[in-house]
């Protein structure tokens, strides 16, 4: 593949039907196959990159993080993963008016953010969805293909396997786009692991509702590999007791945090950059999140599963927010790393939004215009012929 972006030029653009070539930065774009062959697609050509690694290791140990990059954005997929899904085929947009009753004050300016007013569009995600559906299908036809390599060479009876993620993606629910806050369709993550030894035996098929944290999987695997654990440097457990189905004193919550501040609604609600963090605490039914300077967001899963109900803000509650701010005073003053960027380069990424090239969440050319933005001469795409 030629050009002088290969991704950009191929895996990032559209064919219309007339030939001419279109850029997958557009929302209106999605629809259409992405220019680039299945066979080379980004997730056809890591999951080639991970069969030949694995082909390399023989019989030594070996641990591969194949990380996939779609689904993602930008929304574009090869023929025929584009066209597999209409519209008719997504789940119901979970929101509601009552989310704007009282609305926390983060909450209220996030979404009058451009990604959030533009995934709250009936047309937009009526387009984008099922495009998102058909990336899905591409990544499972793909880990099909893994999986068979593996059973075929015999790997699988020595081979440990997570599939997981590190965000969902909102779509609309709650009247959010891209993959930021809280809420179950963007922090509840899928997480499948299988564990070929034969302690795993009991539990293989199960769902259990332990509540797990991504750090959880690094001590999962220094104890497959045998080696020692380092609880002075890793913070997660190891999840062999689960997956042996022993009985063990786990957690009682759960952690997520995230840190806001290169997203516009930062400087909306006037948080200085070192106190735009969000701290979530879930304890299988409460979830609690604290934000410096403002109340916190509390939902009762049990009762409002949907999350369409704010109740920090709510006196009735005040006993279970006091309860969970307690359980983030313990967490916080617990052993824990993080890594930060200067003050002056987290200014840089909010000024600019995204990184040079990266255009999120524009429906099409005009409201990139609006914006004051416009593709570069060189990405002006040209007839296919």
């Amino acid at each position: 593949m030629d050009g002088d972006n290969p991704w950009e030029e191929w895996a990032n653009t559209g064919v219309a039907p007339d030939g001419s070539l279109r850029s997958g930065w557009y929302l209106e774009n999605a629809p259409l196959p992405a220019r680039v062959p299945k066979e080379h697609s980004e997730t056809a050509w890591l999951t080639t990159r991970g069969i030949e690694f694995i082909e390399r290791q023989g019989d030594d140990p070996w641990l591969c993080h194949l990380s996939y990059i779609k689904p993602h954005w930008p929304y574009l997929v090869p023929a025929p993963y584009n066209d597999m899904y209409a519209a008719a085929d997504l789940p119901p947009v979970n929101r509601s008016d009552v989310e704007h009753v009282d609305e926390h004050p983060l909450m209220a300016a996030w979404r009058q953010t451009r990604m959030c007013r533009s995934f709250s569009r009936p047309e937009v995600r009526d387009v984008v969805g099922p495009v998102y559906m058909g990336l899905i299908k591409e990544l499972d036809d793909q880990l099909g293909r893994l999986f068979a390599y593996l059973r075929d060479s015999g790997r699988m009876e020595d081979t440990m396997v997570v599939f997981c993620s590190d965000h969902g993606d909102n779509m609309g629910d709650h009247w959010l786009g891209e993959k930021d806050l809280f809420y179950d369709c963007s922090a509840r993550m899928p997480l499948i692991v299988y564990d070929p030894r034969k302690s795993a035996d009991t539990t293989r098929g199960s769902a259990p509702e332990d509540l797990v944290e991504m750090i959880d999987l690094v001590p999962t695997f220094i104890d497959f590999f045998g080696g020692t654990q380092k609880p002075h440097q890793i913070e997660g457990r190891s999840l062999a007791p689960l997956l042996a189905g022993e009985s063990t004193d786990w957690r009682d919550y759960c952690v997520s945090e995230y840190d806001y501040a290169t997203r516009d609604a930062r400087r909306m609600v006037g948080v200085d950059q070192s106190q735009a963090k969000l701290t979530m605490i879930f304890d299988g039914r409460w979830k609690y999140t604290h934000v410096e300077h403002f109340r916190p967001m509390l939902f009762d899963l049990e009762t409002d599963p949907n999350e369409l109900t704010d109740l920090g803000g709510n006196p009735d509650y005040a006993d279970q927010i006091a309860r969970l701010s307690d359980l983030h005073f313990d967490w916080a003053r617990k052993h824990h790393n993080r890594v930060t960027r200067s003050a002056d380069q987290v200014e840089a990424m909010t000024d600019g939004k995204e990184p040079p090239g990266i255009f999120i969440a524009y429906k099409d050319a005009d409201e990139l215009a609006a914006d004051g933005l416009s593709l570069t001469p060189k990405r002006q795409l040209r007839s296919a012929n």
